[in-house]
């Protein structure tokens, strides 16, 4: 069975059409994010778009910030998840997985790549912790992504594979594997890494915010290969 796919970044109606349309069961819009991307989103804008999510497609919001903000963005726009991605703390992340449940809303949250802002966010650099802290937290999941909001809008970013590696190892929930993939590297990653979910972004774009029907179902096939 292929890995979950989660497509990130998406800006236009048809493109959350195709996603679910083609199986997609993570749809990902970045909103109100806390530095400039070419994806991000106004409230207003994800409110339209979100609801079209269809089928078996779960929402995702793709945010950062403070915690009222963080809480404000979800209750507004109740989306299946929301992804925590620029630099928020464990503790952060617990206390809102722990306020929207009630909502049926989870939470992810991200892995970064660099031991500092590992200890920053989990009071350790080790990876394994991090991923053992983050089963007892209540997070649906947890992000190892090669982005972060100090490189949030660079292009040709990778995944550093040991720490997603001691990551999942370590984590008793779902670990998503982000950065760099791309239709003609993800069956090596898969084979390779063995993630349990992908998330792409920039991998099946021909500009950003512009999904491409061709990239996707390349990704798609080699995903079942």
């Amino acid at each position: 069975m292929r890995p979950l796919l989660k497509i990130c970044g998406l800006m236009r109606e048809e493109d959350v059409a195709l996603c679910c349309r083609k199986g997609v069961e993570i749809c990902g819009f970045v909103t109100e994010y806390p530095v400039p991307v070419p994806w991000n989103l106004s409230r207003d804008r994800c409110a339209e778009l979100l609801p079209l999510t269809r089928g078996k497609a779960k929402s995702c919001l793709v945010t950062g910030g403070e915690a009222d903000k963080l809480r404000s963005l979800a209750r507004c726009l109740r989306p299946d998840l929301i992804q925590l991605h620029a630099g928020e703390s464990l503790e952060l992340a617990a206390a809102l997985a722990a306020d929207l449940a009630p909502l049926g809303i989870g939470v992810i949250k991200t892995v970064p790549a660099s031991p500092e802002a590992r200890l920053r966010e989990f009071g350790t650099a080790d990876p394994a912790a991090c991923g053992e802290k983050l089963s007892r937290a209540g997070v649906y999941a947890a992000l190892v992504d090669a982005r972060g909001p100090e490189n949030a809008a660079s292009a040709g970013l990778h995944a550093d594979p040991a720490l997603f590696r001691a990551v999942r190892d370590a984590a008793r929930c779902l670990t998503i594997l982000g950065g760099g993939v791309k239709p003609d590297n993800c069956e090596e990653i898969i084979r390779e890494l063995d993630p349990a979910a992908l998330d792409v972004m920039s991998g099946v774009e021909r500009a950003p915010g512009r999904k491409s029907e061709a990239l996707l179902d390349s990704l798609l096939a080699a995903m079942e290969r």
